[in-house]
């Protein structure tokens, strides 16, 4: 990339960003899980689910009474108080990550990680599995889940709770759902491209790769980020020859047989003025392996090129007593500890950096949801007053944005906002919020 390249925008790509691509929602307000007929490939009834946090509380596992585990853990959750707006698919797979870690600890070190002494009787009938001895049972047991043949083991040692196995494969059959509908509108490869080759997107991607190219044009550096688990908007942008840098190496690294990428991470923190989009919580083509490139047991992410169902054995502990499964995406409210592990760490470095250093930060379709992603907006704005801040949601709340963000700019001294036209206005913090969806937006600016 030229060395001339210096000035910097940035974009924030959340879940709302690609729901005009088919992109599934965190939740809805439908009563049970709904497939959409719209965004069709050839040759596919349908293909979008209502939303994520329906897919998860219908499939899955079974308890012990029949019930799906996820919609137990839903439902008892709400019994306990917690609030509508934090309940979704990700609370199901942050408490199945607290289950995991619970148990895979001593009984000893137990202590606190579920906030009671023990589990209450509910989740205990959460585990619905079958172990018998191997051998004279003295070392090993085989593990399965009654009606599946699959998960199973038949080597578990002694002294491995049955329950953290349940919630491994638990985890991991929760993730492979969510990757697979991820998939349905995102995967593309050299034989098959539900991006480019689907014809509803048509108008929608002529309209971002113009968009995108209008800030190339005026020799910005296009740094993009997404909390999504795609890779849409690079392989958009490389359609039109625009060379985008994606945290993995393409060079060969001793995987390439195996069609596997290794992370760069001194290219990440490195490549300050080319154009770039990093997976900031994981992609569907990633994959990770417990064991590293020296053998040696470990974890190692790639990227794989293709949508990959999650089983790994990759566990790690940053904090004492919390044992992390690790995945190619990242879900639940784990995050800023799973944030610890290459190439997350250093993804995540960039776009503190980037947004110090930014002309304008585009926020489009984030909730504001992850505190760690907040506090570098935050920040940015507060270290470099000037930054323009742009938001393209449809569900813009005012208020909400006023107290999480422009409060902590400064006092206002004026009125904060002006409507003009389909915009809002606060002059006094540099700021927009365009009440659109991104799609919406993308389309409008074709008619300007």
């Amino acid at each position: 990339m030229a060395s001339s390249i210096t000035r910097k925008k940035v974009f924030l790509f959340g879940a709302g960003a690609v729901i005009d691509w088919a992109g599934p929602r965190t939740i809805c307000d439908r009563e049970k899980l709904t497939m959409l007929p719209d965004h069709l490939p050839p040759h596919e009834k349908s293909n979008r689910v209502c939303c994520l946090t329906h897919l998860l509380l219908e499939t899955g596992f079974e308890n012990k009474h029949g019930e799906k585990v996820s919609a137990s853990i839903f439902k008892n959750l709400q019994q306990r108080g917690i609030s509508k707006d934090r309940l979704n698919f990700e609370t199901i797979i942050s408490f199945v990550e607290d289950l995991f870690s619970y148990y895979a600890n001593e009984p000893e070190k137990r202590l606190g990680i579920l906030g009671d002494q023990s589990p209450a009787e509910w989740i205990k009938d959460l585990f619905h599995f079958k172990t018998e001895p191997v051998g004279k049972g003295l070392y090993h047991y085989s593990f399965t889940i009654p009606g599946r043949e699959f998960p199973h083991e038949h080597g578990v040692k002694v002294g491995t709770p049955p329950e953290q196995l349940f919630c491994k494969f638990l985890f991991h059959e929760m993730l492979s759902g969510i990757v697979g509908h991820v998939s349905k509108y995102s995967y593309w490869s050299n034989t098959r491209d539900n991006i480019v080759v689907n014809a509803t997107n048509e108008k929608l991607n002529h309209a971002f790769i113009l968009w995108m190219q209008s800030f190339v044009n005026l020799d910005y550096s296009l740094r993009m980020y997404t909390l999504n688990y795609d890779s849409i908007f690079r392989h958009l942008l490389e359609q039109v020859d625009v060379e985008v840098f994606d945290g993995f190496e393409k060079a060969d690294s001793g995987f390439e047989e195996r069609g596997l990428h290794v992370p760069d991470p001194g290219g990440i923190l490195s490549n300050d003025n080319g154009h770039i989009h990093y997976n900031l919580h994981g992609c569907s083509d990633w994959r990770v392996e417990d064991i590293n490139d020296s053998g040696m047991p470990s974890y190692q992410y790639f990227r794989s090129g293709a949508p990959h169902i999650e089983s790994s054995e990759a566990v790690v502990e940053f904090e004492k007593g919390r044992r992390l499964l690790l995945s190619n995406i990242i879900s639940g409210y784990q995050k800023v500890q799973r944030t610890y592990v290459t190439p997350f760490r250093q993804m995540l470095a960039s776009f503190d950096h980037d947004c110090l250093e930014a002309e304008e930060i585009f926020l489009i379709g984030y909730s504001y949801a992850d505190e760690h992603i907040n506090e570098i907006i935050r920040n940015a704005k507060k270290y470099k007053p000037d930054i323009k801040i742009t938001v393209i949601n449809p569900t813009f709340n005012n208020d909400q944005f006023m107290v999480d963000f422009l409060l902590h700019w400064g006092h206002p001294v004026q009125f904060i906002y002006e409507k003009v036209g389909d915009e809002v206005i606060a002059s006094q913090y540099n700021f927009k919020g365009i009440a659109k969806t991104f799609g919406e937006f993308l389309l409008s600016n074709l008619k300007v």
